[in-house]
């Protein structure tokens, strides 16, 4: 892995941890009430398709070494 990828990768990495975290979140609060079927439903969708975004882009600059 060439050096100028790494701090990206790092980045994208935390990223994706930061939308898998919020998904934690967003679950617990679902649990006790806070957020309604409809609501859980679409922000969980987005966060999961940005989770994946993300994964294939790991991917892609992890190959480009």
């Amino acid at each position: 892995m060439s050096m100028q990828n790494k701090p990206y990768l790092e980045t994208l990495h935390s990223m994706k941890a930061t939308y898998e975290s919020q998904i934690q979140k967003l679950k617990e609060d679902k649990k006790v009430g806070l957020v309604c079927d409809k609501q859980y439903n679409a922000q969980l969708s987005i966060w999961k398709k940005r989770i994946k975004q993300y994964e294939r882009t790991i991917i892609y600059e992890s190959m480009l070494c």
